[in-house]
């Protein structure tokens, strides 16, 4: 069962363009504790920033299955009609556990002219970062974001199977 939810906070008055910030969580269980963490990472970035938080869009429960979840399309679609100019995840697994597929839904954000940040380690995410993470990966291995989901996956949810439907 895949659940998107949209939190609104109301703008006060009408937000300049370097203020349309919004968040972005997506977790593949439905454990409102993972949510809540990186909506808390989320809104204190914001507050250190001075950023205005206008949503954050939620997806959860949906599989890192390299489809792009509708909590995430809808936040393009955001940046696109001009009303997202700085996407936030609490980290970049938010996006993907996946390298690649991280990188790819990051230049959909980019494309439309949104910068993308994560809260957690107040970094913006650039194509230089996923340029990094790709040379680690060939000096160290696997890559670790992947070696992650494999073994989160084989891990029983909280209803005793396992978090991918079974399929490890």
């Amino acid at each position: 069962m895949t659940t998107s939810v949209q939190i609104r906070t109301p703008l006060p008055g009408p937000p300049r363009h370097s203020d349309l910030v919004h968040g972005y969580v997506r977790t593949t269980t439905h454990n409102p504790v993972h949510s809540e963490a990186a909506l808390a990472d989320i809104r204190q970035w914001c507050a250190t920033e001075g950023r205005t938080l206008g949503s954050v869009l939620v997806d959860a429960g949906v599989s890192d299955d390299g489809s792009e979840p509708p909590g995430f399309r809808a936040l393009v679609a955001e940046a696109e009609a001009g009303r997202c100019s700085i996407a936030v995840v609490a980290h970049v697994h938010h996006l993907s556990w996946h390298t690649d597929r991280a990188a790819t839904m990051a230049r959909k954000l980019w494309s439309q002219g949104a910068r993308i940040v994560i809260a957690g380690d107040g970094v913006e995410l650039t194509p230089e970062y996923f340029e990094e993470v790709r040379a680690l990966r060939a000096v160290d291995g696997p890559d670790r974001w992947e070696l992650c989901a494999s073994l989160l996956a084989s891990l029983p949810d909280e209803r005793g199977r396992a978090a991918d439907g079974g399929r490890t």
